[in-house]
Protein backbone atom coordinates (compact mmCIF):
# COMPACT_ATOMS: atom_id res chain seq x y z
CA UNK A 1 0.00 0.00 0.00
CA UNK A 2 1.21 3.19 -0.88
CA UNK A 3 1.11 6.22 1.64
CA UNK A 4 1.35 9.55 0.56
CA UNK A 5 1.93 12.66 3.65
CA UNK A 6 2.59 15.40 0.76
CA UNK A 7 3.27 19.22 2.38
CA UNK A 8 0.20 20.53 1.29
CA UNK A 9 -0.50 23.81 -0.81
CA UNK A 10 -4.13 23.41 -1.24
CA UNK A 11 -6.99 21.93 -0.27
CA UNK A 12 -10.95 21.53 -1.21
CA UNK A 13 -13.09 21.76 1.43
CA UNK A 14 -16.71 20.02 1.26
CA UNK A 15 -19.37 20.13 3.62
CA UNK A 16 -21.88 17.44 2.98
CA UNK A 17 -25.78 19.06 3.36
CA UNK A 18 -27.05 16.31 5.52
CA UNK A 19 -24.84 17.62 8.23
CA UNK A 20 -25.38 21.31 8.48
CA UNK A 21 -28.55 20.68 10.22
CA UNK A 22 -28.79 22.85 14.03
CA UNK A 23 -26.95 20.57 16.24
CA UNK A 24 -24.58 18.87 13.99
CA UNK A 25 -20.92 18.97 13.97
CA UNK A 26 -20.98 21.30 11.27
CA UNK A 27 -19.64 24.84 13.02
CA UNK A 28 -17.41 22.57 15.63
CA UNK A 29 -15.51 21.35 13.08
CA UNK A 30 -13.23 22.26 9.86
CA UNK A 31 -9.73 21.19 8.01
CA UNK A 32 -6.25 22.39 9.72
CA UNK A 33 -3.63 22.40 7.14
CA UNK A 34 -0.39 23.95 6.56
CA UNK A 35 2.31 25.67 3.97
CA UNK A 36 5.17 26.11 5.29
CA UNK A 37 5.40 27.93 8.29
CA UNK A 38 1.11 28.73 7.90
CA UNK A 39 -1.23 26.62 9.72
CA UNK A 40 -4.94 27.62 9.09
CA UNK A 41 -8.69 26.23 9.54
CA UNK A 42 -11.13 26.53 7.11
CA UNK A 43 -14.45 25.91 8.71
CA UNK A 44 -18.18 27.11 8.66
CA UNK A 45 -18.11 28.85 12.06
CA UNK A 46 -18.01 32.37 11.94
CA UNK A 47 -17.79 33.00 15.58
CA UNK A 48 -14.19 32.28 16.53
CA UNK A 49 -12.34 35.04 18.31
CA UNK A 50 -8.80 35.96 18.62
CA UNK A 51 -7.32 33.76 21.62
CA UNK A 52 -9.99 31.26 21.10
CA UNK A 53 -8.56 27.94 21.15
CA UNK A 54 -8.78 24.47 18.36
CA UNK A 55 -7.54 21.21 18.97
CA UNK A 56 -5.93 19.21 15.91
CA UNK A 57 -6.61 15.76 15.76
CA UNK A 58 -3.67 14.49 13.81
CA UNK A 59 -5.02 11.40 11.68
CA UNK A 60 -1.30 9.73 11.68
CA UNK A 61 -0.81 7.01 13.25
CA UNK A 62 -1.17 6.48 16.52
CA UNK A 63 -3.34 9.41 16.21
CA UNK A 64 -2.61 12.39 18.60
CA UNK A 65 -4.34 15.78 19.72
CA UNK A 66 -2.39 19.19 19.14
CA UNK A 67 -3.22 22.11 20.75
CA UNK A 68 -3.95 25.74 19.18
CA UNK A 69 -4.97 29.18 18.88
CA UNK A 70 -6.77 30.95 16.89
CA UNK A 71 -4.36 34.35 15.96
CA UNK A 72 -5.64 35.89 13.21
CA UNK A 73 -9.37 35.90 11.80
CA UNK A 74 -10.51 36.51 7.84
CA UNK A 75 -6.57 35.94 7.25
CA UNK A 76 -6.03 37.09 3.65
CA UNK A 77 -2.52 34.19 3.49
CA UNK A 78 -5.32 31.38 4.26
CA UNK A 79 -7.81 32.32 2.05
CA UNK A 80 -5.59 33.13 -0.60
CA UNK A 81 -4.26 28.85 0.04
CA UNK A 82 -8.45 28.12 -1.05
CA UNK A 83 -9.24 30.43 -3.21
CA UNK A 84 -8.20 28.58 -6.19
CA UNK A 85 -9.80 25.45 -4.86
CA UNK A 86 -12.92 26.32 -3.86
CA UNK A 87 -12.91 26.37 -0.90
CA UNK A 88 -15.90 27.33 1.44
CA UNK A 89 -15.51 28.48 4.91
CA UNK A 90 -14.13 31.39 6.88
CA UNK A 91 -10.15 31.00 7.49
CA UNK A 92 -8.79 31.00 10.87
CA UNK A 93 -4.13 31.24 11.31
CA UNK A 94 -3.42 29.02 13.99
CA UNK A 95 -0.62 29.18 16.26
CA UNK A 96 0.34 25.75 17.83
CA UNK A 97 1.77 25.51 21.42
CA UNK A 98 4.21 22.86 20.76
CA UNK A 99 5.33 24.67 17.52
CA UNK A 100 4.60 21.92 15.10
CA UNK A 101 4.13 24.27 12.10
CA UNK A 102 4.76 21.87 9.23
CA UNK A 103 0.99 19.22 9.10
CA UNK A 104 2.27 16.72 5.86
CA UNK A 105 -1.78 15.97 5.75
CA UNK A 106 -4.95 17.40 7.24
CA UNK A 107 -5.74 17.40 10.64
CA UNK A 108 -9.47 17.91 11.54
CA UNK A 109 -9.95 21.33 14.12
CA UNK A 110 -12.13 20.67 16.75
CA UNK A 111 -13.90 24.43 17.68
CA UNK A 112 -14.90 22.76 21.57
CA UNK A 113 -13.12 21.90 24.54
CA UNK A 114 -10.02 19.41 24.64
CA UNK A 115 -11.34 18.05 27.62
CA UNK A 116 -13.64 15.13 25.81
CA UNK A 117 -10.48 14.08 24.11
CA UNK A 118 -8.67 10.98 24.46
CA UNK A 119 -6.33 8.34 23.42
CA UNK A 120 -8.22 4.88 23.29
CA UNK A 121 -5.15 2.36 21.62
CA UNK A 122 -3.64 4.26 18.35
CA UNK A 123 -6.91 6.07 18.41
CA UNK A 124 -8.26 9.44 19.34
CA UNK A 125 -11.83 9.77 20.90
CA UNK A 126 -14.27 12.16 22.20
CA UNK A 127 -17.77 12.69 22.91
CA UNK A 128 -18.04 16.07 20.66
CA UNK A 129 -21.54 16.21 20.76
CA UNK A 130 -22.85 15.27 24.18
CA UNK A 131 -24.82 12.33 22.99
CA UNK A 132 -22.81 9.96 25.39
CA UNK A 133 -21.31 8.36 22.50
CA UNK A 134 -17.66 8.71 21.87
CA UNK A 135 -17.03 9.89 18.61
CA UNK A 136 -13.86 8.29 16.13
CA UNK A 137 -11.68 10.29 13.67
CA UNK A 138 -10.73 8.92 10.58
CA UNK A 139 -8.94 9.51 6.91
CA UNK A 140 -8.92 8.16 3.96
CA UNK A 141 -8.03 8.04 -0.09
CA UNK A 142 -9.98 8.79 -2.91
CA UNK A 143 -7.96 9.09 -6.43
CA UNK A 144 -7.34 12.90 -6.15
CA UNK A 145 -7.51 13.64 -2.66
CA UNK A 146 -8.28 12.52 1.00
CA UNK A 147 -11.53 11.89 2.75
CA UNK A 148 -12.16 13.14 6.47
CA UNK A 149 -14.55 12.10 8.48
CA UNK A 150 -15.99 12.08 11.91
CA UNK A 151 -17.90 8.58 12.76
CA UNK A 152 -20.41 7.89 16.27
CA UNK A 153 -18.72 5.05 17.82
CA UNK A 154 -16.43 3.16 15.82
CA UNK A 155 -15.33 4.67 12.40
CA UNK A 156 -16.87 2.90 9.12
CA UNK A 157 -19.40 0.50 11.59
CA UNK A 158 -21.05 3.76 13.56
CA UNK A 159 -23.37 6.77 11.73
CA UNK A 160 -20.76 8.85 9.93
CA UNK A 161 -21.49 12.44 11.42
CA UNK A 162 -19.38 14.60 9.75
CA UNK A 163 -17.52 14.50 6.05
CA UNK A 164 -15.41 16.88 4.31
CA UNK A 165 -12.98 16.44 1.38
CA UNK A 166 -9.53 17.49 1.43
CA UNK A 167 -8.69 17.98 -2.84
CA UNK A 168 -4.55 16.86 -3.31
CA UNK A 169 -4.18 17.77 -7.36
CA UNK A 170 -2.71 14.75 -8.49
CA UNK A 171 -3.96 10.74 -8.43
CA UNK A 172 -3.23 8.51 -5.26
CA UNK A 173 -4.13 5.02 -4.92
CA UNK A 174 -8.14 4.79 -3.65
CA UNK A 175 -8.32 3.55 0.24
CA UNK A 176 -11.38 4.77 1.18
CA UNK A 177 -15.23 2.36 1.29
CA UNK A 178 -18.11 3.63 -0.29
CA UNK A 179 -19.51 4.51 3.29
CA UNK A 180 -16.48 7.44 3.73
CA UNK A 181 -17.26 8.84 0.31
Amino acid sequence: MKRVFPIVAGFMLVFDSQFAMAGSLDRKLGIVVAKENLVCLITSATSLNIGSQVNLVLLSVPQKVVSGTVVSVSDRQCSEISKPHNVSGKSYRLSLLNNRSHLSVPAIGILTSSNQLHRVGLKVVGDLDSDGIEESFRSCASFEGLHLTVWSSQALTGTRKWHSYYYLGFDIEPTCTKSEI
